[in-house]
């Protein structure tokens, strides 16, 4: 399976194949081969696209997008087509992390004081927090 990474213009970012990165400003994702070959830029805009994170099937990619004055989660096909916004909340949301079965998407986010898991369907719906204690819970995998 290629790897996606987060680049920036006109350096890339050497930080590939993890949902643990940091958002990075302005940044993009490109696709590539395990050997660098093959580079398909994902996301060209003004936006900051980071923390990458492929379904188990290997057809969809959960990442991070600041799209309006906050980072949330969307899912787009590998193949550039269907971005979708799952998340829409003033807070942080990010680090998005698919179940072994592709049908649900864990992310951290600091929507209530400290931060928490949640969970949601893969579209987007059944948003539910899993952690909610007064504590930091970050990182999902």
């Amino acid at each position: 399976m290629p790897r996606v990474c987060n680049v920036t213009s006109p350096k890339t970012i050497p930080c590939c194949g993890t949902s643990k990165l940091e958002p990075i400003s302005n940044a993009a994702m490109i696709i590539m081969n395990a050997d660098g070959s093959e580079q398909k830029r994902l996301t060209n805009n003004s936006y900051d696209d980071s923390a990458p994170c492929w379904s188990p099937d290997g057809k969809k990619i959960a990442f991070v997008s600041r799209r309006d004055t906050n980072y949330d989660i969307y899912v787009m096909n590998t193949d550039r087509t269907e971005q979708k916004r799952l998340t829409n909340n003033p807070a942080y949301d990010g680090k998005p992390c698919w179940s072994p079965d592709g049908t649900k998407i864990a992310f951290e986010t600091d929507r209530e004081k400290y931060y928490d898991i949640y969970v949601m369907n893969s579209d987007g719906s059944g948003l539910r927090n899993l952690t909610n204690k007064p504590a930091q819970e970050r990182f999902p995998r």
